[in-house]
């Protein structure tokens, strides 16, 4: 019977089989769109996965990946050892003893079909192999190095500056990353340059490093070598994890115009583990290393439509002072992608970062951008609906001003203050309110055509009921009269929120949905207070009078 045949017969019987179990769980699961989609995949998966295994012209190469064994049955597929202590510190913190290196055919399905339907990804490195001398790619016909090998347009720069007039001589180093031609690290080069003599701040160690991704290489500098290992690492494993653009064709384009994956322009999450490389004691045979840790982080990427592969952001573990941003502005991120970046601005007091951040999260979003907007609070819908970018409410004290004012701002306008013309600098603190002071909110008028604003100082009886209204139980709780102080500054801010809707007011309004740009030093969500900030955003009518 012919390979066609066989595979067409496999993929019927595959598409049957998943029939059946679909059905075995939920008798009316074939009224759901999802069904003849999920049994054609499934079909079409059964028949190639046949076709692979019975290919009798399937190069060799395909199925020879070694089984590397380590202490505690730990066994890894891989090309050689030192590939196979890079999964060991994927997937393990510490590193173990090679025990045996089983060479023949692999039985592992999974790495097979990846091996016949794409060209093997690079694999995250958990260690640098320095090669003495140098790259063979970058030599003359006698081994002597030549700079205009192999693309003089590609930028390479020989530190000359520091280095001796002869790069050959024994007096000083020169190293590189063998790749050795693997899949997946085609056109990647990492050159490291010893300067003479000892290396010291003057005169660093340098590495140069080449993706074939870009047209320019990147330069490292350090005094000591083993410095420049994790920077090294973090440059190949980001770039190896960057997600490339391709075309929906074929089967993919059949899976979008079915609805079963989204096309249009996708979020893409790469997640770095943090690599230990701890001090070993010095027992006999043990492997020694670098010594040096590194941050896991979170690399998020926009791709797909007219957009290439884009960094979004960067979140290191245990880095709690937020996110570093990979684009400028707000109006350089897609519209697709906008009210995910919209939830991480306000996510401080809301939600988990990493939460968010997560591939469960990831693929939700990617699954339906409006159902994942839906599962929010309705605040952040309106934040979605109104293209709402900023509202950051500060307490600010000044205390060295003539008079002296303590006040609440909304994106850096104020709202609402204290002020007594006779407060010193040391009189003027938070501890005040406890004496339920008077206080004033900004009003908006409309003079002659023009908008204006005025200090409104409230009635007796609304001041008075405002500070009635105060969590009495919650400022039990508190220990110092400046914490009681702060606590009544926020309840009685929330109350003036909630009574003359600021968000309304064309300066806060206006404020709350400019362009901004994305920094990490940019202003925390909702600043000191969450509930007024939910508020203000849920309450937001961009047609108000």
């Amino acid at each position: 019977m012919s390979l066609i045949r066989s595979s067409m017969i496999a993929g019927v019987t595959t598409g049957l089989l998943g029939i059946g179990a679909m059905t075995l769980g939920d008798k009316e699961s074939y009224k759901e769109p999802y069904f003849w989609t999920a049994t054609v995949s499934t079909a079409i998966v059964g028949g190639l996965a046949w076709a692979i295994l019975h290919n009798e012209k399937i190069e060799e190469a395909l199925d020879l990946d070694a089984e590397y064994v380590f202490t505690k049955k730990v066994s890894v597929f891989a090309d050689d050892e030192d590939e196979a202590y890079d999964e060991l510190g994927y997937i393990h913190e510490k590193e173990y003893e090679l025990l045996e290196v089983k060479e023949g055919e692999s039985s592992n399905f999974l790495t097979l079909a990846a091996e016949f339907a794409a060209d093997r990804k690079a694999r995250r490195r958990s260690r640098l192999s320095w090669t003495r001398g140098f790259e063979p790619a970058f030599t003359d016909s006698d081994g002597n190095w030549d700079s205009s090998k192999p693309t003089p347009e590609l930028g390479y720069v020989q530190p000359h500056w520091w280095l001796t007039e002869y790069p050959d001589s024994s007096d000083f180093a020169h190293y590189h990353i063998d790749f050795g031609g693997k899949t997946g690290t085609e056109g990647y080069h990492i050159h490291l340059w010893k300067p003479e003599g000892r290396p010291r701040w003057n005169r660093p160690w340098v590495a140069q490093a080449k993706s074939p991704k870009s047209d320019k290489w990147v330069e490292f500098r350090n005094s000591v070598k083993g410095n420049l290992t994790p920077l090294l690492l973090d440059w190949y494993n980001t770039d190896i994890a960057e997600p490339e653009k391709v075309e929906a064709t074929g089967f993919a384009q059949y899976l979008i115009q079915t609805g079963a994956v989204q096309g249009g322009v996708q979020l893409n999450r790469q997640y770095q583990p943090p690599i230990e490389r701890p001090q070993k004691e010095g027992e006999k045979g043990s492997r020694r290393g670098v010594t040096f840790s590194t941050q896991g982080k979170t690399d998020i990427y926009f791709v797909g439509g007219d957009y290439e592969p884009t960094l979004l952001l960067t979140k290191k573990d245990g880095d709690y002072e937020g996110i570093v941003w990979g684009v400028g502005s707000l109006d350089r991120v897609p519209e697709e992608v906008k009210p995910f970046v919209q939830r991480i601005l306000f996510s401080t007091g809301t939600v988990k970062l990493a939460d968010l951040i997560s591939q469960r999260s990831i693929n939700r979003y990617n699954k339906s951008m409006e159902t994942w907007v839906k599962s929010y609070p309705a605040w952040f819908n309106s934040v979605v609906k109104n293209d709402i970018t900023r509202v950051h409410c500060k307490m600010v004290r000044e205390q060295f001003a003539s008079p002296a004012v303590m006040r609440w701002e909304i994106n850096d306008k104020a709202f609402l203050k204290w002020t007594n013309s006779t407060w010193s600098y040391r009189d003027c603190k938070w501890e005040k309110l406890l004496d339920s002071i008077p206080f004033q909110v900004l009003e908006e008028r409309e003079v002659e055509g023009e908008i204006k604003y005025y200090w409104h100082t409230p009635r007796p009886s609304t001041i008075r009921k405002m500070y009635e209204n105060v969590n009495q139980a919650r400022l039990a709780e508190e220990t110092s009269d400046e914490k009681k102080g702060k606590l009544i500054a926020e309840e009685i801010f929330y109350q003036c929120v909630e009574k003359y809707q600021p968000q309304n007011m064309k300066r806060f309004k206006d404020s709350m949905t400019k362009n901004i740009t994305l920094d990490k030093g940019m202003p925390k969500s909702f600043g000191n207070s969450v509930r007024s900030g939910e508020m203000m955003c849920r309450r937001f009518k961009k047609n108000a009078k």
